[in-house]
């Protein structure tokens, strides 16, 4: 079994671990697939309609869905706004027949960049599933540094104000030590006088 794993920075993620629901009702598919996707993936969820898959996708943590587009009861494009209104990022791969460009304009308007056209081989969702899956990996982990810089770049305006602060108490402390010199040097000086007079 050869895993599919993704380097960056040294740091590695493991695609077997994630969690897969796919959705499909024609049964000899839907299990099919599931086989061939449990040879790669530890965790593949299926269900056969929108009230199975939307049970499925609230109590689990589901990481990536594969739906197809037009079942008997349940319209695919629907559930995967249902699903997109819980978890916006949630990488998302249609299934279809319908090779209609108003169909797949459709989707690309939605935000659905992986189609995979029916009959399809399980290498060619292999390839959707990492692609999907990449994108929205560094799309959060681009999300997770640009938090992580506005942290850094608050505290360090945080920093800069405090240096401010101290740099104008040593001013100011400057200020009256500079202000003590000369009055205890006039004084000196006058008590000098005083007693050279």
């Amino acid at each position: 079994m050869k895993n599919i794993v993704l380097e960056k920075n040294k740091k590695v993620i493991k695609m077997i671990d994630i969690t897969i629901l796919y959705v499909e009702d024609k049964e000899d598919l839907r299990q099919n697939v599931r086989k061939s996707l449990s040879l790669k993936y530890k965790n593949v969820l299926t269900a056969t309609n929108a009230t199975e898959a939307s049970e499925i996708f609230l109590n689990n943590n589901i990481d990536l869905v594969i739906v197809d587009l037009h079942m008997t009861d349940t319209d695919g494009m629907e559930l995967i706004k249902s699903f997109k209104h819980i978890s916006p990022n949630l990488p998302c791969i249609v299934t279809l027949t319908d090779r209609r460009a108003h169909t797949l304009l459709d989707l690309i308007t939605y935000g659905i960049n992986y189609i995979v056209l029916k009959p399809f081989t399980i290498e060619k969702l292999f390839v959707e599933i990492e692609k999907a899956y990449k994108s929205t990996y560094y799309y959060k982990e681009l999300i997770k540094k640009e938090q992580e810089i506005d942290m850094l770049s608050d505290l360090l305006k945080e920093q800069v104000n405090e240096l401010k602060d101290m740099s104008y108490q040593i001013k100011e402390d400057n200020y009256n030590l500079e202000s003590q010199y000369s009055k205890s040097r006039k004084n000196i000086l006058v008590e000098l006088k005083t007693l050279f007079d």
